[in-house]
C-alpha cells in the first residue's frame, strides 16, 4: 500500500492496516493477537483504516463456522527504495516479521478450534 500520513494523536505513521471488515471477518482474538506480534516486533498497524477489506475477504470469511480472515496491508515505504522502484533493506525483516505473524495467527487459530477441525487459507 501507498504510505500513511500520521494522524492526530499518533506518534508516527503506521506501517500496516489490518482489515477485518469492521469485525465481520474475524474473531477480535485475532485481531488481537496480529496487533500484540506486530508491535512486539516494532512495527505499529491500525484498524481498518483505509483498508477495511474487500471482495478477498468477504468470499471466504465465516467466522461463525471458524472460517477466519484478515488483510494485511504493508505499506511500500517498508521495503523499497525512495523512487519506490526497487527493494531496500528492510524487505528481509520485514519478510521474518510477516512469516512470524503467520505462524502466530497460526497458533491462535488452533487455540480457537479447541481440537475440532477448521478450514484455513491464505492468499
Amino acid at each position: 500500500m501507498p504510505p500513511l500520513r500520521r494522524q492526530p494523536g499518533q506518534a508516527r505513521a503506521p506501517h500496516g492496516v489490518l482489515g477485518d471488515r469492521f469485525g465481520a471477518s474475524c474473531e477480535s482474538r485475532v485481531l488481537s493477537r496480529a496487533f500484540r506480534y506486530l508491535g512486539s516486533s516494532g512495527y505499529e498497524a491500525v484498524r481498518n483504516r483505509p483498508y477495511s477489506g474487500g471482495y478477498v475477504l468477504d468470499r471466504p470469511a465465516r467466522p461463525t463456522r471458524g472460517i477466519h480472515a484478515l488483510q494485511v496491508e504493508v505499506c511500500r515505504s517498508i521495503y523499497l527504495d525512495d523512487r519506490m522502484d526497487e527493494t531496500s533493506a528492510g524487505l528481509n525483516p520485514l519478510a521474518q516479521v510477516l512469516a512470524g505473524l503467520v505462524r502466530e495467527l497460526g497458533a491462535e487459530m488452533a487455540r480457537l478450534s479447541d481440537g475440532g477441525h477448521l478450514d484455513e487459507a491464505a492468499e
